[in-house]
This record gives structure tokens, sequence and C-alpha cells, in this order.
């Protein structure tokens, strides 16, 4: 399932440039958003790329199908391994969503580019949500997908008010 969203932010490029690219960043967010068990598992800044692998737990937010349920539990954190990767010198990136126990048959991906918009920003994304699962895959893909969109917009609020402290 493929599906693409957009965060604006009313900072320009180089303040949310200057967040996006910090390794200190994601975990910050993580935080932001009440995450339990933010682990910092590798991270690395030059002056052409960016890189930070994070785990932590987190509760699902769509109510999930029986059928679903037998792979991400509904009432108990899942176990989450996410890492964002960003070119610094085009502004592009990658965010890589493994789930514990499901890294085998799913596939989280997302495309990102950070854009100038007079002196608002937008984070496009494009999202690949799969699951290889005989039988279910598409429907368990579609409730992934669904969750991630559901967390979309408490994610782009938690950015928000990080961002202030970049631009000061």
């Amino acid at each position: 399932m493929k599906f693409t969203e957009e965060h604006r932010f009313d900072f320009p490029l180089e303040v949310v440039q200057k967040a996006y690219f910090d390794p200190a960043f994601a975990p910050r967010k993580y935080a932001e958003l009440g995450l339990a068990d933010i682990q910092v598992m590798d991270s690395s800044s030059d002056a052409n790329e960016s890189s930070v692998v994070v785990r932590f737990k987190m509760l699902p937010t769509v109510k999930l199908p029986g059928f679903a349920q037998k792979f991400v539990p509904q009432d108990k954190p899942v176990g989450v391994q996410q890492t964002d990767h960003w070119d610094k010198t085009t502004n592009r990136g990658t965010l890589d969503v493994e789930l514990a126990g499901m890294s085998s048959m799913t596939t989280l991906h997302c495309n990102m580019e950070l854009v100038a918009d007079g002196e608002q920003t937008v984070n496009k994304m494009n999202w690949t949500v799969e699951a290889k699962v005989p039988l279910v895959g598409s429907k368990l893909a579609k409730v992934l997908a669904e969750d991630i969109q559901q967390k979309s917009e408490a994610d782009r609020q938690a950015t928000a008010t990080i961002l202030a402290d970049y631009a000061s």
C-alpha cells in the first residue's frame, strides 16, 4: 500500500534542516510523543549525511481487527526500531520502521523531502507499507498504514513544538 503525507511547519527550511539533520532530534520527538523505552542504537552526522537508529515501544492507535492482533497486540506496547537517514546536500531522506517480531514479513518505508515554501517548510513523505503474509497481507498492510496516518498529526505537532528550540 502506498500513500503520501505532508507535514507543514511555520519555520524556514534552515530551521527544519537543523532539527531533522540532528541525530538528537528523533529521540527527543519520541519522548515528546510519550513513547516508552527510547534507546538510541546508532547515530552519525557529517557534512553530507546524518542518520539515527532509535528503538522504542508504542501502542497501536487504530482498533485492530482480530486477524491483525495475531501479529500486533492491541493492548501491549509494540517494539519498534526506526532508522532515519538524511542526505544534507539534497534535503532528501528515508525512514524505515521495523516492528518487533514482524520485520521479516513487513516493509514500512518512507521517502522524504524537505521543501521550502516561502517562510514555511514542508516535509513531503511517500510511504510504502507491505505485509508479506499469506491471505491477509494486504489487509494487514492497510491496518499498519492506517496506524501511521492516525499518528501523523501528533508527530507533526511534536515536531513543531521542538522546532521552536532550533529557531532560537
